[in-house]
């Protein structure tokens, strides 16, 4: 789970962009710890969910380092995960991708549509959006259609199973599962 440190902490409000984000409230910290603490991994989103690619390096920089210090010091652990905002290819460069590296990052997701295999770029990685909008059948069909992505074995992501059931999704993956009910 990709979060905005500004957003837990109500310094900056990222609903008020998207309609279909109205009315949501971010996960609290203890909330964020608890499921840290069930074996979910966290990673970050900035501070403030700048486009890292609009604002001037010091504040890129900025954004990179104080979204991870801020949740590495609530969780008690390494973050070495990030996801751009927004997210598309205007969202993201090699200046951007070298401060992550500088900063222990080993990946980043962006949200181009797609699904990620072994020559993906390890700091560009495509994914498949879940919304807010999503029913539950919409859910459960990009899920089926996840069966196939493989991620790149150091950073622990390969899909083993999925078993769905009737109001039950159970994903099995690198020794570890997690159910949504």
């Amino acid at each position: 789970i990709f979060v905005c440190t500004g957003f837990i902490e109500k310094v900056v409000d990222i609903t008020q962009d998207n309609p279909s984000y109205w009315g949501l409230k971010p996960l609290s910290w203890n909330q964020i710890k608890e499921m840290s603490c069930s074996g979910i991994q966290f990673g970050t989103h900035t501070h403030s969910h700048v486009k890292l690619t609009t604002v001037l390096a010091t504040q890129m920089i900025r954004e990179i380092r104080e979204s991870k210090q801020v949740l590495q010091d609530n969780l008690g652990k390494e973050v070495n995960l990030f996801s751009y905002p927004w997210g598309q290819l205007d969202c993201f460069n090699d200046t951007i991708i070298n401060e992550l590296k500088r900063n222990g990052y080993i990946a980043s997701c962006s949200t181009i549509w797609g699904r990620a295999n072994l020559r993906s770029d390890i700091f560009s990685l495509p994914r498949i959006p879940v919304s807010p909008m999503d029913s539950m059948d919409d859910f459960i069909m990009k899920i089926e259609r996840a069966t196939q992505i493989v991620y790149p074995k150091d950073i622990g992501y390969i899909l083993l199973k999925l078993d769905i059931g009737p109001n039950k999704v159970v994903i099995e993956c690198g020794g570890g599962s997690g159910a949504l009910t």
